[in-house]
């Protein structure tokens, strides 16, 4: 049960880095033709800068 956890909360926590990261990304610089799916594309968005700036 504990490795359940710690791996659930890996996942947030990966999560929610993404979003955080990506949100800002998809505000500024996703085109007007792109801004409706603003929401969906900011977590793809911020685990692309998390391996840019990570690796």
């Amino acid at each position: 049960m504990n490795e359940l956890l710690h791996v659930g909360l890996t996942l947030f926590v990966a999560s929610a880095l993404a979003l955080w990261n990506g949100w800002g990304l998809a505000r500024l610089l996703l085109p007007a033709a792109l801004q409706p799916w603003r929401a969906l594309l900011a977590p793809l968005l911020g685990y692309a800068l998390t391996i840019l700036v990570g690796y």
